[in-house]
Formats: C-alpha cells, structure tokens, sequence
C-alpha cells in the first residue's frame, strides 16, 4: 500500500507531537514542513532530521514541490492560494487530495 504523502504546515508548539505521529505511521510519509518563520523552521528541521529541500515558507512552492496527499494544518494558519483565501483553520486538520485539486 502506497503511504499517504503528508505537508505539515506550521511548526509551533504542537509539532513535537504531529510531526513524531506522522514521522512513525507506517501509513504516513512526511513530504514537508512549513513556517513563515525561516528560523523556527531551520530549528525543527534539524530537531527532526528534515533535509532542507523539505523546508518551506511558502505553502504553493511546497504543494508544487512536494505534490501532497493531504496537508496538516496547526492551529491559526491562515493559507493563500494565487492571491485568494484558501483555507483558515483554528485546530489541527486534514485537507486532502480532492480539496487540494480542487481549489
């Protein structure tokens, strides 16, 4: 079976526990990080062994580049999309394949 690719956008304070979820399913593939915040990222990056070509401040360079199956959301993230509002989630969420194509 084919693992699910997920982009994990926003790498605050509740990374620690998504990215060691995502990291450990056997069913989950982590495909890339994003943060607006260069530093934080670059810190998580190397807390979790994330190679730097998985690093993102963009959420469309990373959709292009890292073709997800579902992106994780953390808490706040508000996402833009060829200049419109994509989505704004207040608690961790999924949005998948379908959604993604679709907007």
């Amino acid at each position: 079976m084919e693992k699910m690719k997920i982009l994990q956008v926003g790498t605050g304070n509740f990374r620690k526990t998504w990215i060691e979820i995502i990291k450990k399913s056997p069913e989950w593939e982590l495909v890339g990080i994003v943060d607006i915040n260069r530093q934080t990222l670059q810190s998580v990056a190397q807390e979790y062994n994330i190679p730097e070509e998985k690093c993102f401040t963009s959420i469309e360079e990373s959709i292009k580049n890292t073709c997800p199956s579902a992106v994780h959301l953390i808490y706040g993230i508000r996402i833009y999309r060829i200049g419109r509002e994509w989505n704004t989630c207040f608690y961790p969420s999924f949005l998948n394949k379908g959604v993604i194509d679709g907007i």
